[in-house]
C-alpha cells in the first residue's frame, strides 16, 4: 500500500494537478472506457462456455431437469422459452449420466411402463385407455429413433367393435412429426412410418394413416387403393434412381483420370413398365409321339375228321394293336422385365487443362482444350462404365467447355456444429485477449508518457520553489531599509551567479 501510495502522490497527482479542466474530463473519460473494456473483456474470457443439454423439452420434462440441476448446484441457462437448456460445457457429460440414472429426461411419452403402474378397481375403459397410451408412446419412441426426425406424436383411434358389418368402422391414426433437418424426409422414409404403425395397430391400414410435420404440410399421400398414382410415383422415382446410379458410375471413372469437378455427367433413362404375359406353344407335326398303345390278342383251336376216323387239331391266333399318336408342344410362359431400360441418352462435359506457359520471362496460366484423341478415350471409359449398348439406340454426346475456373473451398465434414461453435468462441476468446494486450499497451505507454511529463512538471516546480527559497534569503527583511541599494550592489559582487538566478526566476513568474 505504500508503494502505491508513494507512486500515486509522486506520479500521478503531480500529473494530474499539472492538467487544465479540459484535459482532466478527456482523460478521465479514456480512462473509464479502457477500464469498462477490461472488465468486459475479463467477463468474458473468465466466464464458463455452456453447451446445450437437451433441447425440444416439453414444459414438465425441462421443469423437472432443472430441479435436478439444482440440486446438483450446477449453473444453468434456458433457451428457447424454456425448452432448451444449457450448462457449462465441461460438466455435460456428467451431468446428462446423473439424470440418465435419475430416468430423465422421459423423452415426453411413456410407452408400455404405463401399464406398470396398475391400480386396483380400474375399470375396462380405462385399461383400453392405457394400452393405447402406451402404444402411442411406444410408436413415438420407435419413429423418433428415424435419422431425420427430432421428435414424433402417434394419436390412434380404435373405435368399437360393431355388432352388424355395415356399422363397422376402421382404425385411424395420425402422426406429427418434428424434424431435426431442413431438407426433411424423403418419401420412402415416410412409407415406411405408415407402415410401421399400419403393422403396429390391429386393424390398420396403410391409407388410413396421415403423416403431418410441425408446419402442417400432409407429408403421406392418400392412395385410395389407386394402383395407377402408386405406379406412377415408383415409375418416377426408379427412373431417377437409375439416372442418379449412371451418373455416378461414370462420375467414379472419370475423376481419378480428369481430377473432381472437372466433368459433368447427366444420364436420361427411357425405361420400359409394361407389364406383358405370355404363352406360348409350339407343335411339331413331323415328329408325333406316341401318346398309348393297346394290344389285343385272340387265339382260338378247330379239330378237323378225316377218312380213316382220326381227326386233326388247328389253333389260330390273332393280334390287333391300336396305337395312338399325340403331336409335339412345347409351352412356355413369359413375364417381360418391369423397368428395364429400353434407351439412354447420355451427355458429357468435359473441361480442359489449366498449363503453366513462359511468355517475356514471366509464367502465367493458359486454358489448353482437350485433343479429340483424348475426347475419344473418355468416352469409350464411360460407355463402358453405363454399359451403353448401340443396337438399343442409345445416344452419346461428349463436348469439351470450358469451365468457370474458380477456387472452391470444400469442407471435409470433421467438424460437428458443437466443435464449430466451440471453435468460434475460442477464436472470440483470443481476439478479446490481443485486443486487451494492446489496449493495455497503449494505456502504458500514455501513462509512461504522463509520468516523464509530470516528473519533469515536478521537477520544473522544485527548482522555481528553492530560487525562491534563494531569493527570499537574499533579499532584506525590510523592504524600506536604506542601504538597500547598496546592499543589493554588494551581494552582485560576491555572487553575481546567484543574482542572475533571482532575476530570472522574477522575470519568469511575471
Amino acid at each position: 500500500m505504500d508503494f502505491i501510495k508513494e507512486f500515486f502522490e509522486q506520479n500521478l497527482k503531480p500529473w494530474w494537478d499539472s492538467k487544465d479542466k479540459n484535459s482532466k474530463i478527456v482523460s478521465a473519460s479514456v480512462g473509464t472506457a479502457v477500464t469498462v473494456a477490461l472488465i468486459v473483456s475479463l467477463v468474458f474470457i473468465i466466464r464458463p462456455s455452456y453447451e446445450t443439454l437437451y433441447h425440444g423439452l416439453e414444459t414438465e420434462e425441462a421443469a423437472e431437469v432443472a430441479e435436478k440441476l439444482a440440486e446438483y448446484k450446477v449453473s444453468y441457462r434456458l433457451e428457447n422459452g424454456g425448452t432448451t437448456i444449457q450448462v457449462p460445457r465441461k460438466d455435460i457429460y456428467d451431468i446428462r449420466l446423473k439424470l440418465a440414472s435419475e430416468g430423465l429426461p422421459r423423452s415426453g411419452s411413456q410407452g408400455y411402463e404405463i401399464l406398470d403402474e396398475s391400480k386396483l378397481g380400474m375399470t375396462e375403459f380405462l385399461q383400453k385407455i392405457n394400452y393405447r397410451r402406451a402404444l402411442e408412446g411406444e410408436l413415438s419412441k420407435s419413429i423418433g429413433s428415424i435419422n431425420g426426425v427430432k421428435s414424433a406424436r402417434v394419436h390412434i383411434v380404435i373405435p368399437e367393435p360393431r355388432l352388424f358389418k355395415e356399422d363397422k368402422k376402421e382404425a385411424t391414426a395420425s402422426v406429427i412429426l418434428t424434424l431435426s433437418r431442413a431438407g426433411g424426409l424423403s418419401q420412402h422414409q415416410v412409407e415406411g412410418i405408415v407402415y410401421l404403425i399400419a403393422s403396429s395397430v390391429e386393424g390398420l391400414h396403410p391409407e388410413n394413416v396421415t403423416v403431418l410435420d410441425s408446419a402442417g404440410r400432409l407429408l403421406s399421400s392418400r392412395k385410395q387403393g389407386s394402383e395407377l398414382g402408386q405406379l406412377t410415383s415408383y415409375q418416377l422415382e426408379l427412373k431417377k434412381h437409375v439416372e442418379e446410379y449412371l451418373e455416378e458410375k461414370a462420375l467414379d471413372i472419370l475423376d481419378p483420370v480428369i481430377g473432381p469437378g472437372k466433368s459433368v455427367v447427366k444420364v436420361s433413362a427411357l425405361l420400359n413398365f409394361e407389364q406383358v404375359e405370355q404363352t406360348i406353344e409350339n407343335f411339331d407335326p413331323d415328329n408325333p409321339a406316341v401318346r398309348s398303345q393297346e394290344k389285343i390278342t385272340e387265339s382260338s383251336s378247330e379239330e378237323n375228321s378225316t377218312t380213316n376216323g382220326k381227326g386233326t387239331v388247328v389253333s389260330n391266333s390273332t393280334e390287333n394293336v391300336v396305337t395312338n399318336y399325340e403331336i409335339n408342344r412345347t409351352a412356355q410362359h413369359v413375364v417381360n422385365e418391369v423397368g428395364n431400360i429400353e434407351r439412354l441418352w447420355v451427355s458429357l462435359v468435359v473441361d480442359g487443362e489449366i498449363k503453366e506457359v513462359e511468355s517475356g520471362g514471366a509464367v502465367k496460366e493458359e486454358y489448353v482444350p482437350r485433343t479429340q484423341e483424348e475426347l475419344d478415350r473418355l468416352a469409350n471409359l464411360v460407355r463402358g462404365a453405363i454399359g451403353f449398348d448401340a443396337e438399343r439406340n442409345d445416344v452419346f454426346e461428349i463436348e469439351n467447355v470450358e469451365f468457370l475456373h474458380q477456387k472452391y473451398e470444400y469442407s471435409d465434414g470433421f467438424f460437428s456444429k458443437d466443435k464449430f461453435n466451440m471453435l468460434l468462441e475460442i477464436l472470440f476468446k483470443v481476439f478479446l485477449v490481443i485486443v486487451c494486450l494492446i489496449i493495455l499497451m497503449k494505456v502504458k505507454k500514455v501513462v509512461k508518457s504522463q509520468m516523464e511529463k509530470g516528473r519533469a512538471e515536478a521537477k520544473r516546480r522544485a527548482e522555481a520553489k528553492e530560487a525562491e527559497r534563494k531569493r527570499q534569503e537574499l533579499l532584506p527583511k525590510f523592504k524600506n531599509e536604506p542601504k538597500l541599494v547598496d546592499h543589493m550592489k554588494n551581494i552582485a559582487k560576491d555572487d553575481p551567479a546567484e543574482v542572475a538566478k533571482v532575476i530570472r526566476t522574477m522575470l519568469s513568474q511575471d
